[in-house]
């Protein structure tokens, strides 16, 4: 079973006004509990004309607005992303796509999806991605259940320490490593359930 884990970094929080700023993406590969991983990419595109972008947003991922309106325009970006994508996919083949796998996987898809819209390209999702997405965050809320009342939050990387996954705080809220993040915790609890 083929997997793209997938984080987004955005202007805001609504996926109609907002826009994205950064793609992060894991393709990996699961074997029987066993997750072999690919290849990776960090895309940054810069925000399309009518798109809101609050500070807030841009505090939280990181980025100042001088450096994403330096970013490539998001055409470019999405020719990197389908290349990247068809490396391991026929996007013609209605029986060959990835599982689309996010931590708060429906705020990442609808993201992808309004984005796509916005450059005219509405359909790739269902071409790339089969849905229902996988939410590693309900995957998590269900394995640690039991749990639940030591944990502050269930933010992504509240989850991993929880889990025994290590990480720098410092490196969190980029697109790539929040993907690989919310990878370790995929594969942590596949191989324990």
């Amino acid at each position: 079973m083929k997997l793209c884990f997938m984080d987004l970094e955005t202007t805001g929080l609504s996926p109609h006004k907002n826009g994205v700023i950064a793609i992060g993406g894991i393709i990996a590969e699961e074997y029987e509990k066993e997750i072999h991983f690919l290849d990776e990419f960090e895309i940054e595109v810069r925000p399309l004309t009518y798109d809101d972008v609050h500070p807030r947003a841009l505090e939280a991922n990181g980025y100042t607005e001088q450096e994403i309106y330096n970013f490539q325009p998001a055409k470019d970006g999405l020719r990197q992303m389908e290349a990247k994508l068809s490396q391991y996919v026929k996007k013609s083949n209605t029986k060959d796509k990835f599982h689309f796998v996010a931590y708060n996987a429906k705020f990442d898809e609808e993201f992808l999806r309004n984005w796509l819209k916005k450059l005219s390209v509405p359909n790739d999702y269902t071409k790339w991605f089969w849905t229902p997405s996988i939410c590693t965050m309900s995957m998590a809320g269900l394995y640690l259940r039991h749990d639940r009342a030591e944990l502050k939050n269930f933010k992504l990387s509240t989850v991993a320490q929880h889990l025994g996954i290590e990480h720098s705080s410092d490196d969190l809220h980029t697109a790539l490593e929040d993907c690989r993040l919310n990878a370790k915790i995929y594969q942590t609890i596949v191989a324990n359930i």
